[in-house]
């Protein structure tokens, strides 16, 4: 079993006093620099910290075989019944809702 914890202070005593009492109770491994994290990457600048979800958003592009497809812009219409090149009906509608409901988590839940 695998459980990831991030822990942070501006005060090194403020990470290790937690992580110390972690310690004495549960088995675990050091700790050392955040680089990703539940799907976003973490960058160290010097003015701060930056998040992105590039990775994420590559792989899903990867899975849902669009890499080749054009550039569509948004809002598209509702209720819309999709269809392939040939104008049949999209086979893989549940590929296309999950693509979304990915999109949807993308923008508004990180």
């Amino acid at each position: 079993m695998l459980d990831d914890m991030i822990i942070t202070d501006s005060d090194e005593n403020g990470i290790e006093q937690p992580k110390n009492l972690l310690k004495s109770t549960f088995k675990m491994k050091g700790l050392r620099m955040l680089t990703y994290f539940v799907g976003l990457k973490v960058e160290y600048l010097q003015d701060g910290i930056m998040l992105n979800q590039r990775k994420y958003a590559e792989d899903l592009v990867i899975q849902a075989c669009l890499s080749d497809h054009k550039v569509a812009h948004t809002p598209k219409e509702t209720n819309v019944k999709y269809k392939d090149d040939n104008g049949d009906p999209l086979e893989e509608s549940t590929l296309y809702q999950r693509v979304i409901g990915c999109l949807n988590y993308l923008t508004n839940k990180t």
